[in-house]
């Protein structure tokens, strides 16, 4: 690490290094207190590709949060079927601030998803996730539309 102060690092190599060490001299992982710019690097990472993910995690070459400890940060936010209508409207301000024509021009794509039959309890709401209202859905294409 002596060696390293001589090197022009950026900050963010610098912090990357710092916690690799921390994590190397840690007895146990899951005692492991990442920056927050780590978890946000590992939720990157295992977004773009799970398998790359594990892999890396797997190899020893690099120390990267745990599955569980990314699950409890990426759950943060409640989750809800339907369509989040304060990021519709993010997007609407957005556009509002476009002043060209060829700026107005968007698409607003939706993918399909896979339910899986395994149905999530939130313990904080108290309700199983997993199902949709359908009743919603024609509301909310609806609301699209205009």
């Amino acid at each position: 690490m002596d060696s390293l102060k001589e090197e022009k690092l950026t900050p963010l190599q610098e912090l990357f290094i710092q916690q690799q060490c921390k994590a190397a001299s840690v007895k146990n992982m899951k005692g492991m207190r990442w920056h927050p710019t780590r978890i946000r690097f590992a939720l990157l990472i295992k977004s773009e590709s799970s398998a790359a993910y594990r892999a890396m995690r797997a190899s020893g070459m690099i120390n990267l949060a745990g599955e569980s400890t990314l699950f409890d940060y990426s759950q943060v936010l409640p989750r809800k079927t339907g369509v989040n209508r304060a990021k519709i409207n993010l997007i609407a301000e957005k556009l509002a601030g476009f002043k060209e024509e060829y700026q107005m021009f968007h698409n607003l794509l939706f993918d399909e998803i896979h339910i899986s039959n395994n149905l999530v309890y939130n313990k904080t709401t108290v309700e199983m996730l997993g199902y949709i209202p359908l009743e919603e859905v024609t509301e909310e294409m609806a609301y699209l539309v205009t």
